[in-house]
């Protein structure tokens, strides 16, 4: 079976990736790295992995809020945490693991299946020549990286 294109064993490279990044980070992790959610079969991002897959890769966009509403048509539409009128104390309470760590979710998706992020200047319509010196083009999707000029002293 396959998910907008994506193979069932391309399905574990993601997995693996998404495991490397999020897992590392997340707070419901105690200090020997065994996470409670898995435990319980509450952790939203594996619990629900083939449909994040299919919202995020519906989408190709350079604002997270489009992400946020493939995700909450795809993913939370269905969660049993979400109540009707959309309302999801979970998600209020900033205990969903998909919607806390969205932006690196997306990112890893995206690079995992290689997907060319644009450099800071056509993010944002300017040309490289008028990036100016403080302004250091880096290849991502989001607000560009302002780097501090320092003094020759």
């Amino acid at each position: 079976m396959a998910i907008n294109g994506q193979p069932q064993s391309g399905l574990g490279d993601l997995e693996a990736a998404l495991r490397a990044r999020i897992c590392s980070v997340c707070v419901d992790r105690n200090l020997d790295g065994v996470c409670h959610l898995e435990e319980e079969h509450e952790c939203a991002l594996f619990n629900s992995f083939p449909k994040i897959v299919e919202a995020v890769s519906s989408v190709r966009s350079d604002w997270i809020e489009d992400y946020v509403a493939a995700i909450r048509k795809t993913v939370c539409a269905d969660c049993a945490h979400q109540h009707e009128d959309g309302f999801c104390r979970v998600r209020g309470e900033v205990r969903c693991v998909l919607d806390r760590y969205l932006m690196l979710i997306v990112q890893t998706i995206e690079e995992v299946q290689g997907v060319a992020l644009k450099p800071v200047g056509e993010l944002h319509n300017i040309p490289a020549t008028q990036l100016g010196p403080t302004l250091q083009p880096e290849f991502h999707r989001g607000a560009s990286k302002v780097v501090k000029e320092q003094d020759d002293a």
